[in-house]
């Protein structure tokens, strides 16, 4: 499953494109040699996901077209094309619609739909990001910087995200690619002179769009998006921004949201402990959970 697009075509890694190991250009998978430290450790890393991976391409999948109106049955087929029953039946318990205590992000699962677009996106990018944040982390020379971006952005959705019609702004959130506009700070006056998928909209996200510039600025420039001090670019809403290490308390992620930044720590754990058990995914329910993985790493 990539991004919750049916593999029609499935590759050797359940997705329609994965790396191929030749053994001459690619001796190993990508994310084999990531968990061994076999990568360039000597490049600092930052890295992150938005809240709402999910929404992307989801359209014209099943269950999806329901939108905000998924009912439970929509919830199972929409998340059959990858998962077996027994799965969708623990991804119903784990992202629970409306369920109290848990993590910040249980909240956003206010009915089906978004709950099984957080399964989805947990499954094509926040997990992966966790993952890949932990084991460099694990090895590098250098700091690794997270971030979280949950702002939902005033500007019409993206093409490609929630269900298009007049309420595609309530299914889309904050998107895959969404926090682009605000790393470019893409106002009007410079969209003006080209294309852009989203503009900033209101003072207040252009401050946002300032400050997460300031980062990418100073993590350029110093390697460290805080910059050195008494130098380095920031705004009235710069926070600290503390690196993520492979001690699971300090497994810290900035959230790039209004009115205010905030650091959090362990976003997403729970629901990624469930998708990383998952290992590799096929659509086809004949294949047995979690063998799966050891057998696809044989073909």
């Amino acid at each position: 499953m990539v991004s919750g697009m049916e593999a029609k075509h499935p590759g050797p890694y359940g997705c329609q494109f994965a790396p191929t190991v030749d053994g001459a250009e690619l001796q190993v998978l990508p994310w084999d040699a990531r968990d061994a430290g076999d990568f360039n450790t000597d490049v600092p890393v930052m890295l992150g996901y938005n809240r709402d991976e999910g929404t992307i391409g989801i359209a014209d999948l099943p269950g999806y077209k329901q939108g905000l109106d998924m009912t439970e049955a929509g919830f199972d087929l929409a998340l059959n094309c990858s998962l077996n029953a027994s799965m969708i039946k623990i991804a119903k318990r784990i992202y629970a619609v409306n369920q109290t205590g848990g993590n910040r992000e249980t909240k956003d699962y206010t009915n089906y739909y978004w709950a099984a677009t957080h399964v989805t996106g947990d499954y094509g990018f926040s997990c992966p990001t966790r993952r890949t944040a932990r084991a460099i982390s694990q090895f590098s020379k250098h700091d690794v910087f997270a971030y979280y971006f949950a702002h939902t952005p005033r500007a019409p959705p993206l093409s490609f995200a929630g269900i298009p019609g007049p309420y595609q702004n309530l299914t889309s959130g904050a998107s895959h690619a969404s926090e682009i506009e605000f790393v470019f700070q893409l106002t009007q006056k410079f969209c003006e002179q080209g294309e852009c998928g989203q503009m900033l909209i209101g003072d207040d996200e252009l401050l946002l769009s300032k400050t997460m510039a300031g980062y990418w600025i100073n993590f350029a420039k110093f390697n460290d998006p805080n910059g050195k001090p008494h130098k380095g670019l920031s705004t009235p809403l710069t926070i600290p921004w503390p690196s993520f290490s492979i001690r699971a308390e300090d497994q810290s992620s900035i959230r790039f949201e209004l009115p205010g930044l905030s650091i959090e720590n362990g976003i997403n754990n729970r629901q990624c402990d469930f998708i990383d058990s998952l290992g590799v995914t096929r659509t086809n329910d004949q294949y047995a959970w979690p063998t799966i993985q050891g057998q696809l790493r044989r073909t």
